[in-house]
């Protein structure tokens, strides 16, 4: 069975060759996911995240909301964000 992408929608194939390989055509595989705006990571409180992911691995703070209990930190060279959050959900 082979996972193939074509046009950005998945499809299967259950022979041995890739859809299309007949008629000489292989469609290219490529990511589902495209863009990653944020990655969160559960901390037990906001001071002791930052002390980490701050000040020990150089993540810069752009934001923080301490009534939701999160705090965003950017990454070198890309758009995603760093969250840190003691929410459990």
């Amino acid at each position: 069975m082979h996972v193939i992408t074509q046009d950005g929608l998945l499809a299967l194939s259950h022979d041995k060759t890739p859809h299309g390989a007949e008629s000489g055509i292989l469609w290219s595989m490529t990511g589902l996911l495209q863009y990653v705006d944020a990655v969160t990571f559960r901390v037990p409180d906001l001071d002791a995240g930052l002390a980490f992911y701050r000040d020990r691995l150089g993540h810069e703070l752009i934001w923080r909301n301490d009534a939701e209990g999160q705090v965003g930190l950017r990454t070198p060279d890309s758009a995603t964000k760093v969250v840190l959050t003691t929410a459990l959900s």
